[in-house]
């Protein structure tokens, strides 16, 4: 009879405990967990009138400490928190598949992070304010760029050829699907050949550097100062002979860029 009893005051007083308290407020939102002075603060969950559901630490009802934040939309984003934003280590991820894992500063991606797209494709790099920020760890200057093509295409990796590319606003997965399969072509010998050299040459009067389609003109985020000439040669048992790829190079802040026109909307 005691050992009844001790369950039955265990399963009264213990499990609402464990559970925490509930709030239920006018805009239909609710919370579920530990409760200081009427308002959540330590471990719980918020869910939101439009689906959205925040599980995790609070701090005097602002999200702040380690938490995840479901969308209803099916996006998701797991980390820390400060202040209602995210703030430091986490990871966020699309759903459609996209996936950034980093440093975040208010909400935003800032710091050292990658972000790979649902295709394959990814940037690895420093971010400010959501923005990729390539200067600091990007070729300085057009030398340092032609060396870091030249390693890149020994080694046979094209996500490193992908990380000279500015791409200003074109993050998204179709652009960085049409300039690898650009790339990709460079790098198969079987097509192009040997390298032979790489060089960054003036702008020619016949150079293209944007297009027009539907009344809209394209053009790259950075106006381009001269092309990455890369030159390979080709020879088989019974002839000899080169082939070229042009890419456009702007310079930014010092630092020098391939930079690419974007797609059509």
């Amino acid at each position: 009879m005691n050992r009844l009893l001790g369950i039955v005051w265990f399963c009264v007083f213990l499990v609402p405990c464990a559970y925490g308290e509930t709030i239920t407020y006018d805009d239909g939102s609710s919370y579920v967990g530990d409760v200081s002075n009427g308002v959540p603060h330590g471990q719980g969950t918020y869910t939101f009138a439009n689906g959205d559901k925040y599980v995790g630490k609070f701090n005097s009802l602002s999200f702040h400490g380690q938490g995840s934040y479901f969308y209803a939309s099916g996006n998701k984003y797991v980390g820390e928190w400060k202040d209602d934003k995210q703030n430091g280590q986490g990871t966020f991820t699309w759903a459609n598949g996209d996936e950034y894992v980093g440093e975040f500063k208010e909400g935003n991606r800032h710091g050292q992070g990658t972000l790979t797209w649902a295709g394959g494709n990814k940037y690895v790099g420093k971010w400010k304010d959501g923005k990729q920020l390539l200067n600091e760890d990007h070729p300085r200057s057009k030398q340092e760029l032609i060396d870091a093509y030249k390693q890149a295409h020994a080694s046979g990796e094209v996500e490193a050829v992908l990380a000279l590319v500015h791409w200003g606003e074109n993050e998204g997965e179709e652009d960085h699907s049409h300039v690898r399969s650009l790339l990709e072509f460079d790098f198969d010998p079987a097509v192009v050949g040997e390298l032979q050299k790489v060089t960054i040459e003036p702008l020619k009067p016949d150079s293209i550097i944007e297009y027009e389609k539907d009344g809209k003109t394209y053009r790259p985020p950075l106006p381009p100062i001269g092309e990455l000439v890369i030159t390979f040669k080709i020879k088989t048992n019974t002839y000899s002979a080169t082939s070229t790829t042009q890419l456009l190079v702007a310079e930014k802040d010092g630092g020098h860029y391939i930079v690419f026109a974007p797609l059509p909307d």
